[in-house]
């Protein structure tokens, strides 16, 4: 399309200026806007950071209390499903506590067990000769728990050899816990006839 110069000829200069003058300086405007916006954004992340900042560290103090809280849950659960298979075990085996008790007692109770052999003596047909029941003093290369207390047991008995078998079988067989250490037989030749003896060393426990 061909322009009418002449048209810009015959404007006023004066005319002109003030027609420039009176349009809008749209690059300024758009520097302020931009100005205006930034200055808007930096005092939003300024203000914000200390309004949001002691947020931020109680969510972080609540995710660390709140994991805290989850381990020490998962914790009791645990404990409390360990309680509970003790308690069955316990119920299982509380009809075979008693045994447990007598086998391990918790005092020596010297006299109950020294009646006990004498019993098992006199019901195997056997003389008893000589029955000590003391402590023992363990020596330091015998592995025994600290746990248990042992009690050191001696004896000599007379009668037939077949008796002394059915004896010594019953004798770790009692109700006491009792571990044999040393048995032997001797034989003895007298006007009357022959002796025979059986030797018995042997150590039961208690629990103090």
């Amino acid at each position: 399309m061909k322009v009418n110069t002449s048209v810009l000829h015959n404007f006023p200069k004066e005319k002109y200026l003030a027609y420039i003058h009176s349009l809008p300086n749209f690059r300024q405007e758009k520097f302020q806007s931009y100005a205006t916006i930034i200055l808007t954004l930096i005092t939003f992340s300024f203000f914000g950071f200390f309004a949001i900042a002691p947020t931020l560290g109680t969510i972080s103090q609540l995710k660390k209390t709140l994991k805290d809280d989850k381990f020490l849950a998962e914790s009791l659960q645990i404990k409390i499903t360990n309680m509970s298979k003790l308690q069955d075990l316990y119920t299982s085996l509380s009809s075979e506590l008693p045994i447990l008790y007598a086998a391990i007692p918790k005092t020596s109770s010297t006299s109950t067990l020294s009646g006990k052999i004498r019993t098992l003596a006199n019901s195997s047909h056997l003389t008893i000769l000589q029955l000590n029941i003391s402590g023992v003093e363990i020596a330091t290369s015998k592995k025994t728990t600290s746990i248990l207390t042992p009690i050191g047991i001696s004896g000599t008995f007379q009668g037939n050899p077949e008796d002394f078998e059915t004896f010594s079988k019953k004798l770790v067989d009692i109700d006491r816990l009792i571990t044999l250490d040393g048995i032997g037989t001797t034989t003895i030749k007298t006007q009357e006839g022959i002796i025979h003896q059986l030797s018995v060393r042997a150590t039961a426990y208690y629990r103090p």
